[in-house]
């Protein structure tokens, strides 16, 4: 059969075959390196373009930790923490922080007590309980320069009952003056312990 075929469809076919073969060498061979360099050069394009984006952000971070380093030095630690070193210190520095605003209030300190101190990861919880008697305005004087001032401090579970006065010989009470009993807690660092 090969024999019949006419020596110019016998090149054709021949020229055919190497063309297929050529192609199936492509496929097989050529193909698949050039398809790996050209991801390989996709990879190394978004790299570069992650590369360059890093460095941007690099140069940044050193203006930021600049302005941060500002920050702490104008803001230091010692305006939202107690300052005392202690447990018992900083629980005398709330007692004291809290006469004070107290007795400039015109109201009258019935007591304080020491609350269990907890620990919250690299911060202590120092807490008193106070009981203290006042007018309205008294009261809420304490509790707003207690949870507006600085260090800060939480306050906690307020209690407020009306203490009545009769006057003379009045039937009907006068309810003026409140009966207050409240938690206050401030942080300690553990670095200060």
């Amino acid at each position: 059969m090969i024999t019949d075929l006419i020596p110019a469809r016998s090149r054709v076919l021949a020229i055919g075959l190497l063309v297929v073969a050529l192609a199936l060498c492509y496929l097989v061979l050529v193909h698949p390196i050039v398809a790996a360099y050209r991801e390989t050069a996709r990879t190394i394009a978004e790299l570069e373009a992650n590369l360059v984006r890093y460095q941007q952000i690099g140069r940044q971070l050193s203006l930021h930790e600049a302005d941060l380093a500002r920050f702490q030095r104008a803001q230091p630690s010692g305006g939202y923490f107690l300052r005392s070193g202690t447990d018992a210190l900083a629980a005398a520095e709330l007692q004291d922080r809290v006469k004070r605003l107290v007795d400039s209030s015109g109201g009258e300190l019935v007591s304080t007590r020491d609350l269990p101190v907890s620990q919250h990861g690299r911060f202590s919880s120092v807490g008193i309980q106070v009981q203290m008697s006042g007018s309205v305005g008294t009261v809420l004087l304490v509790l707003y320069a207690l949870e507006s001032g600085r260090p800060l401090v939480i306050v906690d579970n307020v209690n407020l009952r009306a203490i009545a006065e009769s006057r003379f010989r009045r039937t009907e009470p006068e309810v003026n003056r409140l009966s207050a009993s409240f938690d206050v807690s401030g942080f300690i660092q553990a670095e200060a312990l």
